[in-house]
């Protein structure tokens, strides 16, 4: 949302405009409107936005329309094919959508960080990124890291539904799957 990307904007400044910011939804395709809903309550600490899939926005609720850009894209404008490549993506649910548009990943050196939220039973997102040429990690709130590769090992750590828990998957070979490899038998 707008204020959001003003705060983002003013870290870019503060970090001497080391990294570019894009006002975009990540989505499968770029180029689509994408409508984001959020609590007139809302502070810059809360995560209370979602986009809105069919229909219209609730009427209790803010909104904003923003153009949508794939992972692909992004990485075709910002990122060399040479470099390795750290994702942090936090996209409301929205996960598999915005993964479908990051098929340049493949061939690259990657980490990608993301959320399989407690009440998500079907762990949607695990199970799209478990079809990725990619070994899996789950971090504790206590640092402790462990190796994930099936579902069910995912669903034992998720005990809390109203909690997300954070994934790290690595391209095979890579530097970050040596060194996730390398904490998870520590």
């Amino acid at each position: 949302v707008t204020r959001t990307f003003r705060a983002l904007q003013d870290n870019r400044a503060l970090n001497g405009g080391r990294f570019s910011s894009l006002q975009k939804a990540v989505a499968e395709e770029s180029g689509e409107r994408v409508v984001i809903q959020y609590s007139r309550l809302a502070t810059g600490a809360n995560a209370g936005a979602s986009l809105v899939q069919e229909g219209e926005p609730a009427d209790n609720l803010e909104h904003e329309t923003v153009e949508s850009i794939s992972i692909d894209d992004v990485l075709e404008e910002f990122v060399p094919a040479d470099r390795p490549v750290v994702l942090k993506l936090d996209v409301e649910g929205m996960e598999v959508p915005a993964l479908r548009g990051a098929t340049r990943l493949a061939g690259r050196d990657w980490l990608l960080i993301y959320e399989d939220h407690g009440n998500d039973v079907s762990c949607r997102a695990t199970e799209f990124v478990l079809t990725l040429d990619a070994s899996l990690f789950l971090v504790t709130r206590q640092g402790k890291v462990h190796r994930v590769d099936t579902l069910d090992r995912v669903r034992k750590f998720k005990t809390d539904s109203r909690t997300g828990y954070n994934f790290f998957a690595a391209s095979r070979g890579g530097v970050f799957e040596k060194r996730l490899a390398e904490a998870a038998s520590a």
